[in-house]
């Protein structure tokens, strides 16, 4: 699993999206309502997606 948030920087969703592209068997989750701290920002649907 590769996550990241909606609202990160623009870099490091960027960054996610490549290392999703280079991993075929990744799969990529975007926290809708989260920054770069997924964990702390959604830990509800954090732990669900875990």
């Amino acid at each position: 699993m590769i996550g990241c948030g909606k609202y990160d920087i623009p870099m490091a969703i960027k960054v996610a999206k490549m290392w999703h592209e280079s991993e075929p068997e990744s799969k990529m989750i975007v926290f809708e309502n989260a920054g770069h701290l997924v964990n702390m920002d959604t830990p509800q649907e954090f732990l669900e997606v875990i």
